[in-house]
């Protein structure tokens, strides 16, 4: 009996004791879904600096927590440096001075993405700008403006699951240039596709997989 608890206690404060690292990297072994994102864990239980999708090729450095490091992301092996990678955001703002009539550095985030709001100094307007800080059009204007209102269902669906960091079996839509849902969405940790209306809700009957619906 002492031993049985000895046991209990021991596998009771083992799992206590995972990491969020080895929770995920758990929950996705457990899934066993095809073609998953399955992170990786340094032996003490943190994320490893270097994250890869065997099933996309693609690669990307990680901070502390696991979320992506903004355009970190390549076919192959990124350069995920042990003293922390820059995000774009952080290089430009290490790079860029002011300049008198420039618009001076970009504004970050604590995280190194780019805040939805820049403001140019020189010309006191402020604007929106994408994830990967390139200005929305019509955003310009004096004083601050609401870019949730210039951000499409899609885009900000998007953005939301991409906020996250890469997490096993994430779902992320794929967005037309003008804001859009793609027709056809993919889920690639499953292989499944569909078809989708405008708001982007799935059509009934439209779910393939390995190949693409006729939408």
């Amino acid at each position: 009996m002492l031993s049985l608890l000895i046991f209990v206690s021991f596998v009771t404060c083992a799992n206590a004791a995972a990491t969020t690292c080895e929770e995920q990297r758990d929950q996705a072994s457990q899934d066993g879904l095809v073609g998953a994102f399955v992170p990786e864990c340094n032996a003490d239980g943190s994320f490893k600096p270097e994250q890869c999708w065997g099933s996309t090729g693609y690669c990307w450095c990680v901070n502390e927590h696991g979320a992506e490091v903004p355009g970190t992301k390549v076919r192959g092996k990124p350069e995920c440096s042990k003293k922390g990678v820059l995000s774009l955001c952080q290089s430009l703002q290490a790079i860029i001075v002011n300049v008198p009539g420039w618009c001076g550095p970009p504004r970050c985030k604590p995280d190194g993405n780019f805040e939805e709001v820049q403001c140019c100094a020189s010309t006191g307007k402020c604007y929106c700008v994408d994830k990967e800080g390139k200005k929305v059009k019509g955003t310009e204007k004096s004083g601050q403006p609401d870019c949730e209102s210039y951000t499409s269902k899609c885009e900000r669906t998007r953005l939301e699951a991409l906020a996250k960091g890469p997490l096993p079996g994430q779902f992320i839509p794929h967005c037309r240039e003008d804001g859009s849902f793609e027709p056809v969405q993919c889920w690639a940790s499953t292989g499944f596709c569909w078809c989708v209306e405008e708001n982007g809700a799935k059509k009934d009957g439209t779910t393939v997989r390995f190949k693409q619906p006729d939408c």
